[in-house]
């Protein structure tokens, strides 16, 4: 699996999750953020390529999307976001990869350290 594709993974579980104080968020709104981000390249996120998205997801990161009143998807909560978790972690490390990777200014200024050499 390519690593921009783990990215618009971490992208669409990041933008779930800021959008749970809110309800949830719709497919629409998705979409509509999806066009505004760098990992579109310009392409439209379907519906089928956004479910088969959650179905990935859930079978990668053990996350799981629901889709509940008003059409608004959020993150069914398990250990997913616990604090130390391995799961949490990989999240994180995902996260800062793809918004330094996508920052052109950042990219030549941030180094992340292998974590491998700590394990």
């Amino acid at each position: 699996m390519a690593i921009n594709q783990l990215n618009k993974y971490v992208w669409l579980v990041e933008t779930i999750h800021r959008a749970r104080k809110r309800g949830g968020i719709t497919l629409k709104e998705i979409q509509s953020r999806w066009k505004d981000s760098d990992l579109s390249e310009g392409t439209e996120l379907s519906r089928r390529t956004f479910i088969n998205n959650l179905h990935s997801i859930e079978e990668l990161f053990e996350i799981s999307i629901s889709c509940g009143s008003g059409y608004r998807y959020y993150i069914e909560y398990g250990d997913c976001f616990e604090e130390g978790s391995a799961r949490s972690w990989m999240l994180n490390a995902f996260s800062l990869n793809a918004m330094v990777g996508n920052s052109h200014k950042l990219k030549e200024r941030v180094l992340l350290e292998d974590i491998a050499e700590k394990l």
